[in-house]
């Protein structure tokens, strides 16, 4: 049996992860993780990957 997710791009997951952690985290804390995960959005953007609902295991652990 195959799940069905609704598409997301790396750019709305990583906004909606930072969303999520601004009542538990201070701006410094936030900034960090922000700068951090650009390199994750650089990675999907020159692997094409514009849907990460699209991605294998294999790619997730090439990250």
């Amino acid at each position: 049996m195959t799940a069905n997710y609704a598409s997301i791009s790396p750019t709305e997951a990583v906004g909606m992860y930072l969303d999520s952690k601004k009542g538990e985290h201070t701006e410094a804390t936030l900034k960090s993780s922000r700068h951090r995960l650009n390199t994750f959005l650089q990675f999907w953007d020159q692997e094409g990957i514009e849907d990460l609902t699209t991605i294998s295991c294999r790619e997730l652990y090439r990250y």
